[in-house]
């Protein structure tokens, strides 16, 4: 990969830090989840790995822009995170560089280690997505709560049908800045109908699986599943002495 000549400088780079670096398997594209942790509002910025020197920094850019985000400047203290595998890891660093030219682009200082918590392939997040379930003989509208990349748990204020009974799923995700409409066939496996308070609707809540969601489709389920669990485990969560530092 050509790199602009300022990068490769030598003062352009931060000293390497006095301990081994950690072992970040970063490929070039990879989406960098960034927090600021002056910005109380908890707003996050999605960037992508242009490349890294090991014990350097990282270098990222955000897709698609001119400038760079103004939330973002040098000296800043961020959080990062990002999916490694069926992993989501993160550490934080700080912005040691910011460059305009030839194109926005900034330096994270690279970290000593690494934090990562695994997620099983089942995983659910929790949601509250409209959607659309197809029965036998009737259409009905519907709210996903629980997502993961094998089913769902779908909330009806109608009946839908009993347990083995085969259903067709429609629903949108939004994952980075993609959003994709889904069409599945599923079965439900559970079937709950729930108390309801007199004079409200009846709710029924269903356990579905998913039977021919495309590959394609499963790995975007995922990560946008992924995503939610990178927002929700949080940087206290995320970096407490329970995740696993990657060496």
């Amino acid at each position: 990969m050509s790199l602009p000549p300022d990068i490769l400088a030598p003062e352009s780079l931060p000293h390497a830090p006095a301990q081994p670096p950690a072992d970040l398997q970063l490929a070039v594209g990879t989406v960098l989840n960034l927090q600021n942790l002056s910005d109380k509002s908890g707003s996050r910025i999605q960037v992508r790995v242009l490349g890294y020197l090991e014990g350097h920094s990282i270098i990222a850019t955000l897709p698609g822009a001119f400038l760079l985000p103004t939330d973002l400047r040098l000296g800043d203290e961020v959080t990062v995170r990002y999916l490694m595998g069926r992993s989501v890891c993160g550490f934080k660093t700080r912005v040691v560089r910011v460059c305009s030219s030839p194109y926005p682009y900034f330096h994270l200082e690279y970290p000593n280690d690494v934090q990562r918590m695994d997620v099983r392939q089942a995983e659910r997040a929790q949601v509250s997505l409209a959607g659309q379930a197809e029965g036998a003989s009737d259409t009905a509208q519907v709210e996903l709560r629980d997502l993961s990349a094998g089913g769902a748990l779908v909330v009806a204020t109608r009946e839908l049908g009993n347990v083995g009974d085969a259903l067709k799923l429609a629903f949108e995700l939004t994952f980075g800045d993609v959003t994709r409409r889904m069409s599945t066939s599923a079965t439900i496996r559970s079937a709950t109908p729930l108390q309801r308070q007199e004079g409200s609707e009846p709710v029924f809540r269903y356990g579905v699986q998913f039977q021919d969601l495309g590959e394609s489709d499963r790995i975007f389920v995922r990560g946008f599943v992924f995503e939610q669990l990178a927002g929700q485990v949080g940087a206290a969560a995320l970096f407490a002495p329970s995740a696993t530092p990657v060496a």
